[in-house]
């Protein structure tokens, strides 16, 4: 096979798999998975405010309890 049929049959084969994918994104399952995949990245990203304020104000404590040099 010449290397431009190899690559007008991935080429094909990426629209197929692109239009499986949007399918499946656009029918009930697909949208009910969108939304746990939005609201699993909501709650990952106040869990790691939450861990960013607390390394946070430990690094503040840790400053605080070492000597201040001049």
């Amino acid at each position: 096979m010449k290397g431009s049929t190899k690559t007008l049959l991935g080429f094909l084969a990426g629209i197929a798999v692109s239009a499986g994918v949007y399918a499946f994104l656009k029918s009930k399952k697909g949208k009910e998975l969108s939304q746990k995949m939005k609201d699993k990245a909501t709650d990952l990203k106040q869990d790691f405010a939450d861990l960013s304020d607390k390394a946070r104000h430990a690094m503040k404590k840790v400053q605080d309890g070492l000597p201040q040099s001049e």
